[in-house]
């Protein structure tokens, strides 16, 4: 990301976008993918940081203790997967969520960008987080403790 004069220029692999003031032109591929969900990725987050907010890629699932999961990783890593194998547990979402600050607690809302599955609880609704837990993709099934941070 850069500035070219008064306007604000985003290069990725899969978007270009340049904002001027409150007008927005885009190039991304023409069909619904992972370039159209970063273009808004891109858009939206620098509002929501002004209001203690962040959108994360990333799963999320809501425990029997009614506390959020969220699993983040690289797209192939096993997000929607993840969901895909819920069991009886809700899904908040499976590619977008917005992480929400308050009151010295970190929450989870319902994003209503990308994704196969739609949440089952309303968008407004926050939920405290439980836990956070990185995937990474592999031809092996198991699972390595993470340290704190």
């Amino acid at each position: 990301m850069d500035f070219f004069e008064d306007k604000e220029i985003a290069i990725q692999r899969d978007f270009v976008a340049m904002k001027e003031n409150q007008q927005v032109k885009a190039i991304f591929n023409s069909y619904v993918n992972d370039g159209f969900f970063n273009f808004f990725r891109w858009l939206i987050c620098r509002d929501l940081v002004f209001r203690d907010k962040a959108i994360l890629h990333s799963s999320c699932m809501i425990g029997k203790n009614q506390k959020a999961y969220v699993f983040l990783g690289p797209s192939g890593a096993g997000k929607t997967t993840t969901c895909t194998n819920a069991e009886d547990r809700k899904i908040l979402g499976d590619d977008m969520n917005i992480l929400v600050f308050k009151n010295e607690k970190i929450y989870m809302q319902a994003g209503s960008i990308g994704g196969r599955f739609e949440s089952q609880i309303p968008f407004d609704q926050l939920v405290e987080v439980h836990g956070f837990y990185w995937l990474n993709q592999s031809k092996d099934l198991k699972l390595e403790k993470l340290s704190p941070s």
